[in-house]
């Protein structure tokens, strides 16, 4: 790969990074040597509680791709868009109601969990637990080192993330043709197969994974355009500039900053070599302010021309959920600057970012829209 850009195990030039993630020699398989890199203990932990993270079932799961994929259809499609809005639109109601609130968790993360809920085919009130949920999982997925503390966080909410879907199949909560599990409830019938475990988990994680995204991604992008008052008023005269916002701030500031890849063999990247089993970091932050692929890198313009930075993936091995996670996006955004056109950052708060090392995102967004009490 001549030309990459390779400090050890971490990938940080934009044509080094892109080759990486479609390098057949590297594998996303978090758990590929998960066995070999973690603690005793909380391999022997994650083995017993969630053996379907780790273990292959009997089943044949093909009859879930074809759910798979009609469910993503659906969820971009104008009955479930109109959804998103409502859920936006009610959340604001509430936050608007005050001249400040938390941005991020006033809004952000609660439409991120209430719309997961709906596209699964679960109550609206599950959302929170669903965030906790993804958070976890995004960092263990996420983190350059894999140590007792992320395990331990990712066995609990797998195992409740399970656990709760198992009992709403059973109390009947989950409506046949409703969701991505009512879809799958409906598949496993016609196929005369049991929505177990390994299903629930199959069909949930990808979802879950995902959602902490947007909820940071929407958060990211309303500071990136209450930050820079000029795109904020490009905005204010046009609206469609919104999808602009979105792609800019993958650019600049996308939720997933390290994306971890594991070799499946020995090889050499940049005249360094990388030993088989070696987990290679591949730097999308950098990647994507790379000034040889972006001409003034650290500037926001809503008026560049997509470019096709690196935040959900690349090519064939593109996140599945790219474009569900960019139309919830817009979505959010829209309703909250079209609501408040005023909105700026309340000075008297920090804004708080994510801690995960991975992950990039706000956490607690300040906002004001109105006269503040004194």
């Amino acid at each position: 790969m001549a030309g990459a850009d390779v400090d050890q195990a971490r990938v940080t030039g934009y044509e080094a990074v892109r080759a990486c993630l479609v390098d057949p020699r590297l594998s996303a398989d978090r758990m590929l040597t998960f066995a070999d890199d973690a603690p005793a203990e909380a391999v022997a932990e994650l083995r017993r509680r969630v053996p379907w993270l780790v273990t292959e079932s009997d089943s044949d799961f093909d009859w879930i791709r074809p759910v798979f994929h009609a469910g993503i259809a659906d969820a971009v499609g104008e009955p479930a868009q109109a959804a998103m809005r409502t859920i936006a639109d009610e959340l604001l109601d509430e936050a608007l109601a005050r001249p400040a609130f938390d941005a991020a968790a006033d809004y952000a993360f609660p439409f991120a969990g209430q719309v997961l809920a709906h596209l699964l085919g679960m109550p609206r009130g599950d959302a929170a637990p669903l965030m906790r949920w993804s958070m976890d999982l995004v960092e263990f997925f996420n983190s350059p080192v894999i140590a007792q503390a992320p395990v331990g966080r990712l066995v609990r909410s797998a195992a409740e993330m399970v656990d709760h879907v198992g009992a709403l199949l059973r109390a009947g909560d989950v409506v046949p043709g409703q969701g991505f599990l009512g879809r799958t409830v409906d598949a496993a019938t016609e196929h005369g197969q049991a929505v177990d475990d390994f299903v629930v988990g199959n069909v949930v994680l990808p979802f879950l994974t995902g959602q902490a995204a947007v909820a940071h991604l929407v958060g990211s992008a309303l500071l990136l355009v209450l930050r820079h008052p000029d795109e904020h008023e490009r905005l204010r005269a046009d609206p469609e500039l919104v999808a602009a916002l979105v792609e800019e701030t993958l650019r600049l500031d996308a939720p997933v900053v390290l994306v971890p890849r594991i070799a499946l063999e020995p090889l050499e990247l940049d005249g360094r070599a990388i030993e088989r089993g070696q987990t290679l970091h591949l730097d999308v932050a950098t990647a994507n302010r790379d000034p040889r692929r972006f001409a003034e890198p650290d500037r926001c313009d809503l008026a560049r021309p997509p470019q096709a930075a690196l935040a959900f993936g690349h090519g064939a091995h593109s996140c599945l959920g790219a474009r569900l996670s960019r139309l919830q996006a817009r979505i959010a955004l829209t309703a909250l600057l079209r609501r408040a056109p005023g909105l700026e950052l309340d000075p008297a708060r920090d804004v708080v970012w994510c801690p995960l090392h991975a992950v990039h995102g706000p956490d607690a967004i300040g906002v004001r829209h109105g006269p503040v009490p004194v």
